[in-house]
């Protein structure tokens, strides 16, 4: 019986992480990176496609328009001047790269929206601290920076601030605020 237990919790591990990583033989598509005065702050186009669970999918170019350069950079206090995009399976993402004080350039901030993801964050939800105003349940994660809201359907939204200088040294603060930007324009399309 323990053995049919063991079996049973490396199945279901395993089809989470599949889940949660999407189908590695799609790859990761497209990597391109917008100059400043790209369309990073134009507002979001309406969505092409949609997913099987309901939720309109949006292309990387979709998510970086989200949020402009000038609006990344005055929730965290980086200095931003591009953004790289790419899908992995069914989630677009875009990185925000810019530069500290110290003038490191990396990927500052990390953006992801996954059509499909609400169940994910349903299964990690309890390992958070809840986020409220965001209008959706959103949950934040100390150790990973990461900000994620439930969307309208089986939709998901992530942020992750991968330098924790952010905003003063407040990632949490800084995902918020780029969450309060960004979200309700999710919901509205």
């Amino acid at each position: 019986m323990p053995r049919r237990l063991a079996l049973a919790s490396l199945a279901a591990a395993t089809l989470l992480t599949a889940v949660a990583c999407g189908n590695d033989s799609a790859g990761t598509t497209g990597s391109t990176s917008q100059a400043a005065t790209s369309a990073a702050s134009a507002p979001a186009s309406q969505p092409a496609a949609s997913s099987p669970a309901g939720a309109a999918a949006l292309s990387p170019a979709d998510v970086c328009a989200l949020v402009s350069l000038a609006q990344m950079g005055q929730a965290t206090g980086f200095t931003f001047t591009s953004t790289k995009t790419e899908t992995s399976g069914d989630v677009a993402v875009c990185q925000y790269v810019g530069a500290a004080a110290d003038g490191y350039s990396a990927s500052k901030v990390i953006l992801e929206y996954q059509p499909t993801g609400k169940a994910a964050l349903e299964y990690t939800k309890s390992k958070g601290v809840p986020v409220d105003g965001l209008g959706g349940d959103a949950y934040y994660f100390a150790t990973a920076g990461q900000l994620s809201v439930e969307l309208a359907g089986a939709a998901s939204f992530t942020i992750f601030i991968t330098d924790v200088r952010a905003h003063s040294g407040d990632p949490k603060a800084a995902a918020t605020e780029i969450a309060r930007i960004a979200v309700p324009r999710l919901l509205q399309g």
